[in-house]
């Protein structure tokens, strides 16, 4: 063999261990590329079990669930926004009431002070000289007396010749008197008192009963 055929084949070798190199490099880099390269195709394996065929049934049962939980929480909402309202008027009118009635029980104390006065009044001889005086200063007494309890909003009751009231007056008897008509309140006992529209003490009275038949009449 020539020189130049060998150095022909030395050549050839050459470049065959060149490109077993470069191919080699080629498919190193090709696994370096599968590795760090992400793949353009999406991956479905999370959403296997979502896209499973559904179960209609239960989903029916849990809305159903969700629907009635939602009905009774709508309902406790409306039962307490009903107690709240309630508790407000009821605290409200608890203060209106203590406002317009916290002096009842002073007034209660206050009456048997004036039921005292009117009663010396009705027993004094206002016209006689010796106690024309005191006559006077119990009368401007009494009436100061009422003054003060109108200040307040509380009113007498003096029913006689009026109709009986049950809510407002005290029935003590009944007699007959032909000249009223029947439920008529014909004496006065007690006056009763009011405090605004309550009734802090009814006025104890007599009633007439109406004429009564006589037994020629009834035969």
């Amino acid at each position: 063999m020539t020189d130049s055929n060998e150095k022909d084949w030395s050549q050839l070798a050459a470049n065959d261990d060149e490109t077993s190199a470069e191919m080699a490099e080629e498919a190193e880099m090709a696994e370096e590329a599968d590795v760090t390269e992400p793949s353009d195709e999406p991956d479905y394996s999370d959403l296997a079990g979502v896209l499973e065929h559904p179960n209609y049934k239960a989903l029916e049962a849990k809305l159903t669930e969700a629907e009635q939980q939602a009905h009774d929480n709508y309902d406790r909402a409306l039962r307490a926004m009903s107690e709240l309202e309630n508790t407000r008027k009821r605290l409200e009118k608890e203060k209106t009431n203590a406002l317009k009635y916290g002096v009842e029980r002073l007034i209660n104390d206050m009456l048997p002070i004036v039921d005292s006065l009117e009663q010396a009044l009705q027993t004094t001889d206002g016209e006689s000289e010796a106690f024309k005086s005191i006559y006077k200063g119990v009368e401007l007494t009494y009436q100061m007396f009422l003054d003060h309890l109108a200040k307040h909003q509380v009113s007498q009751l003096d029913p006689l010749g009026e109709t009986f009231d049950p809510n407002q007056h005290e029935a003590m008897s009944m007699q007959d008197d032909p000249n009223v008509a029947p439920n008529t309140v014909i004496m006065v006992f007690q006056k009763g008192y009011l405090l605004h529209d309550r009734v802090i003490r009814p006025a104890r009275v007599v009633v007439s009963k109406g004429p009564s038949k006589k037994i020629d009449e009834i035969a």
